[in-house]
């Protein structure tokens, strides 16, 4: 029986759901450098060419990755919600986030990759840049209701200690105690 328009659009977005998501494990495994387009293609299961067909580069997808994992994660922690205790909105965002961390580790390994990346693709690092603009302007807000007296300084200590905290559970995995660490992070504005 002859496909349908719909069983076509199917497809389509299967298989590029499975361009993105063998991408991603290569680009955390491998490294953003060390990947191509034809082992992406490859471990897909399709030709270099059907991958051209969904995504015009390696960028493309990438950038496609940022886009998306941002988007979820921001849907996951939902900074729209507003708390009228400032300090339970950063204890709930910083929890919400460290669970993101962990159930996106690929995500994240990839990341951690990307920093030498990034600095050479302006058009990766603006994407880059809008959202740690964004983030940064939630936990600012977040800080100024907590009353602290630097939020510049804060938000640089802060990110700092968090930054590391999540690189070690990425070096070490579920070894590492990233929620004990980031509870004595917390501490700090109890």
């Amino acid at each position: 029986m002859p496909r349908s328009k719909e069983d076509f659009e199917k497809i389509r977005l299967a298989t590029r759901k499975k361009i993105l998501a063998v991408a991603l494990k290569q680009f955390a495994n491998d490294g953003f450098a060390h990947t191509s387009i034809q082992s992406i293609a490859d471990k897909v299961g399709i030709a270099k060419s059907s991958v051209y067909h969904h995504f015009k580069s390696k960028d493309e997808i990438l950038i496609t990755l940022l886009d998306d994992y941002y988007h979820n994660w921001s849907k996951e922690v939902d900074f729209t919600q507003e708390f009228e205790d400032p300090k339970k909105h950063l204890f709930d965002v910083i929890h919400k986030t460290v669970s993101y961390i962990k159930s996106n580790r690929d995500f994240f390994l990839m990341m951690d990759d990307l920093i030498r990346v990034v600095i050479k693709k302006p058009h990766i690092m603006e994407s880059a840049q809008k959202m740690g603009i964004e983030k940064a302007t939630i936990f600012a807000s977040v800080f100024e209701k907590l009353g602290v007296q630097n939020v510049e300084n804060e938000m640089l200590l802060f990110n700092s200690s968090f930054s590391g905290a999540t690189r070690a559970y990425l070096l070490m995995g579920n070894e590492y105690p990233f929620e004990k660490v980031v509870d004595l992070m917390l501490q700090r504005y109890k």
